[in-house]
């Protein structure tokens, strides 16, 4: 049943390229599907997408992968790495799952660097003056902006 009324919250997790973003059942996740979208990118550029899609968007380890726990095949076979995509497109829900265990446990915070652009998160020169909580506690009502997560 249709309200007119926005879900409060919608967490976007690696945010999905194929089909989604482009080609012709095009429908991507925006900032207006909620009164607060955060995505957690964990492998753009493959199975994920680039794109600020969120009030918040966090890139975690680069955005792209392989993420921590996921095998690097360096090969021209289309099949391998679409394996090794996989594991870094779900790395998100890992990730996000471990934001909720952390936030209760309360032993460690899983925070975001503010950072104008992946590039400059890998040269090293995002200051990381501005932090935010990742993941379950992330507050909404923050500005729009990038972050980067080292994970």
């Amino acid at each position: 049943m249709r309200t007119g009324r926005k879900i409060i919250v919608d967490d976007a997790l690696d945010p999905a390229g194929p089909e989604f973003y482009t080609g012709i059942f095009a429908r991507k996740i925006t900032s207006n599907d909620a009164q607060y979208v955060d995505a957690i990118h964990t492998n753009a550029g493959q199975l994920g997408i680039w794109q600020n899609v969120g009030q918040v968007d966090f890139y975690l380890n680069g955005g792209t992968g392989p993420q921590p726990g996921c095998i690097a095949f360096q090969t021209i076979d289309k099949a391998f790495r679409s394996i090794t995509g996989a594991c870094s497109h779900n790395a998100a829900t890992r990730f996000y799952t471990r934001s909720i265990l952390l936030g209760i446990a309360r032993s460690e915070e899983f925070n975001g660097c503010s950072c104008e652009s992946i590039t400059k998160y890998k040269l090293g020169a995002c200051g990381c003056d501005n932090t935010v909580t990742f993941g379950e506690y992330s507050q909404p009502g923050l500005t729009r902006a990038q972050y980067t997560v080292s994970a």
